[in-house]
């Protein structure tokens, strides 16, 4: 996670952004940044490098309120995924109708859905009012590494997502932000705050 904006160059470069926090899953979901420590849940394991999650009850729960004051955010994975179902999240930050801990119906949130319903990959903000998205049709190649990049800049409206150093979707009138969401007391990686499938694959770090 960091505070501030991504450009696709040659290379990726976060300009005028702080690390905030870092999550290598070395042995566990420990933050080596911000001290932000999550916990591995559902049967979440650490495998050489990466957190394997098994598509029925695993993901990792990270702190509660970690973006509530930030109005722009980068969000970026090295993730696989290995044929999970649609909804299936990456990572949901917000609030469930089922209260702290438990899926229901998502009240106010930021996602990233791979797959998407649609078969591609959606990146949402909720305030609870309808969503503000980005819909990628394609989804990426099952059972293969990818590098995923959501990034939200308040001051430009700007949301876009890079998949492997490739812009590949962009709305230019994102109007949402994390402190807009305000608290968030379900921050998961691998699980909706929906009644949706958990997602099923591996994550190498998440930042």
């Amino acid at each position: 996670l960091s505070a501030g904006t991504c450009l696709a160059l040659s290379l990726l470069q976060c300009s005028a952004a702080n690390l905030l926090h870092r999550y290598p899953f070395t042995t566990d979901a420990t933050d080596v940044i911000g001290g932000a420590n999550g916990q591995l849940l559902g049967g979440a394991t650490v495998s050489s490098g990466a957190v394997v999650l098994n598509g029925s009850s695993a993901f990792v729960d990270l702190p509660n309120n970690l973006f509530t004051n930030l109005n722009s955010v980068t969000f970026e994975a090295w993730f696989t995924d290995n044929g999970g179902s649609g909804w299936a999240r990456l990572w949901d930050f917000g609030n469930s109708s089922g209260g702290e801990g438990n899926q229901g119906g998502g009240t106010s949130y930021m996602f990233l859905s791979v797959p998407s319903g649609f078969g591609g990959v959606r990146g949402a903000y909720n305030l609870g009012s309808g969503e503000q998205v980005i819909d990628l049709a394609t989804r990426p190649t099952i059972g293969v590494k990818h590098h995923v990049v959501w990034t939200q800049d308040s001051n430009a409206q700007v949301a876009s997502i890079y998949l492997d150093g490739v812009l590949m979707g962009q709305n230019t009138s994102f109007t949402y932000t994390p402190a807009a969401i305000g608290t968030a007391f379900n921050d998961w990686l691998g699980r909706s705050q929906y009644n949706d499938p958990y997602f099923y694959g591996s994550i190498d770090e998440f930042r």
